[in-house]
């Protein structure tokens, strides 16, 4: 780590609120109980998101928390990631900036630097809330390991915000067809290290659901879960993002995912939870959802409705597959633009 000289960075001009011109109390030497705040290891992968990147390392650096490792692996950046790493870089512990294999390698690099007793992951266009890494210090309990999932903020560039709070949090609802009331969300997870000596990282041969699957193998190893009802991460939602241009591709590398570890759970019908999957991407190419109309192309729906029909004949008796067929057979001019 470099070492920590002059006073840390001014917000850049016209930059208000958390974490520009906010900053929080210091936090005690001990918590509450007298035991030693955990220490945290914070990983962010970046790459060209220079735009938003000091806004996340300014919601790490500034969360006032005593016993931070702050990990920065940047994928070799052409933009001004590296001027804004370099800004920040006494108050960061270890960074790089080199050509990587995507994002997931990315990471697996800083969980490999990872020395802390939780792990957790923000990308370099979210935003750690105030009072965040204490509220995961003080839902650790290093003599009883658990995951701990917490409540995570979408917010986008128009100013709206939709609150996800985190439920079902179990396998069932990760490799079965989940239940309505599931959510989840990976910026509120901290996992503690020792659930990742044991079962690996992230699978790199994914491109868009690794989360997914990491989760499925640490709740596999470990299922009870600590919930944090509180809010501890902003997730940018933009059409750059991964997530915003990639919903098609989550959803079609998720049968993969469900056939991998149906074998954990009695019950798990594995072909017809991955037909299910194969109609959620059938229902974007059909402009089922809201925000769905970059998605429309007719011909690789009905591609995926006969992907589901052969993950399962039987699915052809599902309403929601009669209702997809229907919409395939509709001319273009009929998918309502409001649905866009």
């Amino acid at each position: 780590m470099t070492e920590k000289t002059g006073a840390f960075p001014d917000a850049p001009d016209g930059q208000l609120g958390w974490p520009w011109d906010t900053l929080p109390e210091p936090l005690p030497e001990r918590m509450a109980d007298g035991r030693a705040w955990p220490k945290i290891s914070v990983v962010t992968p970046n790459y060209n998101y220079g735009h938003f990147f000091e806004e996340t390392i300014r919601s790490i650096l500034l969360q006032g928390y005593p016993n931070l490792e702050y990990i920065i692996i940047d994928g070799g950046s052409t933009d001004n990631s590296l001027e804004v790493i370099k800004t920040y870089a006494p108050w960061i512990t270890y960074w790089i900036s080199e050509k990587d294999r995507g994002q997931a390698h990315a990471i697996n690099k800083g969980f490999s630097r990872a020395t802390g007793d939780l792990i957790i992951w923000i990308n370099s266009d979210d935003v750690l809330l105030q009072g965040a890494l204490r509220s995961f210090a003080e839902a650790y309990d290093a003599a009883n390991e658990q995951l701990i999932f917490a409540n995570v903020i979408n917010f986008s560039p128009d100013g709206s915000q939709d609150d996800v709070i985190q439920t079902g949090i179990k396998l069932e609802n990760f490799i079965g067809i989940p239940e309505p009331e599931f959510t989840w969300h990976q910026p509120g997870m901290a996992v503690p290290r020792s659930f990742y000596q044991q079962v690996g990282g992230l699978d790199e041969s994914l491109h868009y659901i690794f989360d997914w699957d990491w989760v499925c193998r640490l709740l596999i190893h470990q299922p009870s879960i600590v919930p944090l009802d509180v809010f501890v991460t902003k997730f940018r939602v933009h059409d750059a993002s991964k997530t915003g241009v990639g919903l098609m591709e989550c959803w079609m590398e998720a049968p993969d995912v469900v056939r991998r570890y149906s074998q954990y759970l009695h019950g798990i019908p594995a072909r017809r939870v991955a037909a299910f999957y194969r109609l959620r991407a059938a229902s974007l190419y059909f402009c089922e959802h809201p925000g769905s109309q970059r998605y429309w192309h007719r011909w690789r729906g009905v591609k995926s409705l006969l992907q589901a029909v052969g993950e399962d004949v039987l699915v052809i008796l599902d309403g929601h597959f009669i209702r997809l067929f229907i919409r395939a057979l509709l001319p273009k001019a009929l998918y309502r633009s409001d649905t866009g």
